[in-house]
């Protein structure tokens, strides 16, 4: 697998995304922390830095011992403000409520009360 990441990384004209992602998911479903770790940069930036990557770069970096845990908690506690999966996860971690945020229709209530009448 070393060889795939350093290809990834000296070639940046191989590095699509959903190549290294597929690599990510062996590094996660193998525990690799380390290789994980160095992988999640060759990731486009918008991608690196979406909730996914960012919960399990934090999970990486504790399980390695490069962060503290209340460093940890501290990274999972602006994760557990967002409504998705890692929100979530996050809110369970730091053991906070999730954040559902809700917001009313933006319908007229005119169109759900015609689309309430259809069969």
């Amino acid at each position: 697998m070393r060889r795939v990441e350093s290809l990834l990384a000296s070639s940046p004209s191989l590095r699509k995304t959903d190549v290294i992602e597929r690599l990510l998911r062996i590094q996660l479903r193998e525990k690799n922390w380390q290789r994980l770790i160095a992988t999640i940069p060759l990731l486009p930036a918008e991608d690196a830095e979406s909730d996914r990557w960012r919960y399990w770069a934090t999970r990486a970096s504790l399980e390695l011992g490069k962060i503290s845990v209340n460093e940890a908690h501290q990274r999972f506690q602006e994760l557990a403000h967002k409504r998705n999966f890692y929100g979530f996860l996050s809110a369970d971690i730091t053991k906070t409520r999730y954040v559902l945020g809700h917001q009313t229709s933006l319908f007229p209530s005119s169109l759900i009360s015609e689309l309430a009448a259809r069969p």
